[in-house]
């Protein structure tokens, strides 16, 4: 008798009810991120590994220790993407000229992780990236896309919170970083 394959641990296969459930969400977040009049793209499964060294940080967690990566026939490395937000930023420094660039997608992401309840290696990720406007009115559209999701979806307020942080200006990143050095070294 032969033996059934099992599914690589920290995967899961979505069918039935659950399937239903994963599609609605994602015709919700398409339908209401089109009346902001955000595109869609669906960028490769695949990309190159200094993609993510360059935008996310070598010294990451995602980095250094979570992404599947690999040499592609002995030329240069390349992996599974861990995020979307750096295949846009790819895509955006290729194809932007002026304006403003509303771009959103969904897809699968991939992180080498050692899988724990509700984690998973492959999971799902939906994304909105707004390129090329300094408004905090962008801010302001972000959010209320996410709260006309979460009403759409039947999330009530009381099960979930807005928190909201910045990484600051570039130069507020350089300070703080100098700040973190004094204090660990």
């Amino acid at each position: 008798m032969k033996r059934n394959i099992s599914l690589v641990k920290g995967t899961h296969d979505i069918h039935g009810a659950e399937m239903e459930k994963f599609e609605y969400i994602i015709e919700k977040f398409y339908s209401i991120c089109r009346n902001f009049n955000f595109k869609s793209i669906q960028t490769p499964i695949l990309e190159q590994q200094d993609l993510f060294s360059r935008t996310v940080g070598e010294q990451t967690d995602i980095v250094s220790k979570e992404m599947y990566s690999f040499l592609d026939k002995g030329e240069a490395y390349i992996c599974l993407r861990p995020e979307a937000t750096s295949s846009l930023a790819r895509f955006a420094a290729s194809n932007y000229q002026s304006g403003l660039l509303k771009l959103i997608t969904h897809g699968p992401m991939f992180r080498r992780e050692r899988p724990q309840k509700g984690r998973y290696r492959q999971f799902h990720q939906i994304n909105i990236e707004s390129i090329g406007e300094k408004s905090p009115y962008v801010d302001f559209e972000l959010i209320l896309i996410a709260k006309l999701l979460f009403d759409d979806l039947g999330i009530k307020e009381n099960k979930h919170r807005l928190i909201i942080n910045s990484l600051g200006s570039k130069e507020d990143q350089i300070k703080y970083a100098f700040e973190l050095k004094k204090i660990f070294n």
